[in-house]
């Protein structure tokens, strides 16, 4: 299989298009532009520094909400568990961070191309109404990178006052 036919797919009504397309909208969002550094690392292989060294407001930013979610609950349900650990946890953390770091785009690209999957199964009929719903998906939020401050202090007022 070539380079070109690797980076194609179908809709599924038969329409090709080419999954580079498909990584633009989902990178850059609705009102943001072309960022083809990102989707040539999105096609091939890349690390990401924002990742490894910023992984929940990262990911925030990025509106991999889920992933992010998950990372501030085990990170501050490590903290409740056992002190005696932390430094295993914090060791165990790094580590998570740099498999982030090094996985980011691959996880980005799958992200996008559930995007895609999801837009027809809601109904979008062609692949320009599909790369619109992709889109509103993606892109960055600066909002969700507030909120994730918001929740990071809070949670960590809250050690403080539990006296973890």
């Amino acid at each position: 299989m070539d380079d070109d036919a690797r980076f194609m797919a179908r809709t599924p009504a038969g329409e090709p298009y080419e999954l580079c397309n498909l990584y633009a909208a989902y990178a850059e969002g609705e009102g943001g532009s072309p960022k083809p550094q990102m989707v040539r690392k999105m096609r091939g292989w890349g690390f990401s520094w924002l990742a490894l060294l910023l992984t929940p407001l990262y990911l925030l930013y990025r509106k991999q909400y889920l992933a992010a979610g998950c990372w501030i609950a085990v990170s501050f349900g490590a903290d409740f568990l056992s002190k005696s650990l932390s430094t295993v946890v914090g060791m165990l953390f790094f580590l998570a961070s740099l498999v982030f770091g090094m996985a980011f785009y691959s996880l980005y690209r799958v992200s996008a191309e559930r995007a895609m999957d999801r837009a027809f199964e809601q109904g979008a009929t062609s692949v320009q109404e599909a790369l619109a719903h992709v889109r509103r998906r993606g892109g960055t939020s600066f909002a969700a990178v507030g909120v994730g401050f918001a929740v990071v202090f809070a949670l960590a007022v809250v050690e403080v006052l539990a006296g973890i």
